[in-house]
């Protein structure tokens, strides 16, 4: 199977969009087929990234990203200036040596450490975050805010719970390109 056929039968794939695309190709039935001794396997990848809404300082509402794989929590530089101004709120921020990664491992510049104030309902309270030069998410709450908050997810609920407290999630599922794979196959599978 050369690229133009392991690309026809991504092309195929692609058109069922009702369909998933993580089975195996192998049968013509399902417009799938096998060449020259390779198989091709499609998938798309699902992530999905849950929120839930959350004030920041005294007016900026924001939808706070749930990272449970993040030990500290994360603002966006943005964000925090949005606070700055609009709560006129000290601009004290210390150094950090922290060095940080997105998920998909490139590095983050952190700007510095501050205490940004943060209510979910009626629980409020000040809590360390880093500043970051990024446009990613406006605020990534890490393990360190969950821990403190006593933060639960309930993903079958779709609820976050804090001190007790059940806020709805919002989660966004997001579907990455579909990648197709051709793989040699072994004489007996011909």
């Amino acid at each position: 199977m050369d690229f133009g056929d392991a690309q026809a039968i991504f092309e195929m794939t692609q058109e069922k969009e009702d369909e998933p695309l993580n089975a195996e190709l192998m049968s013509p039935s399902k417009g799938m087929r096998r060449a020259n001794n390779m198989r091709c396997t499609c998938e798309r990848r699902r992530f999905s990234t849950t929120f839930v809404q959350g004030l920041l300082g005294r007016s900026v509402r924001v939808s706070l990203l749930i990272d449970s794989g993040c030990c500290n929590t994360l603002i966006n530089v943005k964000t925090w200036q949005q606070i700055v101004f609009r709560d006129q709120m000290s601009r004290k921020v210390t150094e950090s040596t922290l060095r940080f990664k997105s998920s998909n491992g490139n590095p983050l510049e952190c700007i510095g450490r501050t205490n940004v104030l943060l209510s979910l309902g009626n629980t409020s309270l000040w809590h360390p975050v880093h500043i970051i030069n990024s446009d990613c998410h406006s605020f990534i709450m890490g393990i360190d805010l969950m821990k403190r908050l006593k933060a639960k997810v309930n993903y079958a609920k779709e609820i976050f719970t804090v001190r007790g407290i059940p806020h709805p999630l919002l989660s966004v599922i997001t579907h990455s390109k579909p990648h197709c794979r051709t793989q040699k196959l072994a004489p007996h599978f011909i």
